[in-house]
């Protein structure tokens, strides 16, 4: 039987050593840091969304409350003067509907219709900055003879 030689041990150095994967991950992190603010700006500009989303359900809600009063000034008086209820969303953010006439704007009873402006806004409680309106007009009927 013939003799088997043996030979030493392979001694290059394939494969990644522990400094490599540690470099490796090090640059990684750094990547990942580096998007950090673009993902937080995201949810930020997501969540005021959300709350502009929800205001302006509450001002749709107020323009069909507006709808269902009867056409005379004093029917719209008496709506402008009562104050609607706030809502509150799942997040506790309070929307406060406001309403009023439009600057300059009167309620004049006559023998013919008319129009009457009307602005409606909501108040939101963590973002005093943005605050949706909206102004609409109102038919009012006229008198008849």
């Amino acid at each position: 039987m013939g003799q088997q030689r043996i030979t030493p041990a392979d001694t290059s150095e394939d494969g990644l050593g522990l400094v490599e994967i540690m470099i490796a991950l090090f640059l990684l992190a750094i990547l990942a840091v580096s998007f950090l603010p673009v993902l937080i700006q995201g949810l930020q500009l997501s969540v005021r969304n959300a709350t502009l989303s929800t205001a302006s359900q509450v001002l749709a809600e107020e323009l069909d409350r507006l709808g269902s009063v009867p056409r005379t000034c004093a029917d719209l008086a008496a709506h402008l003067a009562t104050t609607p209820t706030p809502t509150t969303d799942g997040r506790g953010v309070v929307y406060q509907p406001q309403r009023s006439l439009h600057a300059g704007a009167t309620c004049v009873a006559g023998a013919t219709p008319s129009t009457v402006k009307i602005d409606l806004t909501v108040d939101i409680s963590t973002q005093p900055d943005a605050d949706p309106s909206v102004t609409t007009l109102f038919y009012v009927n006229g008198t008849t003879p």
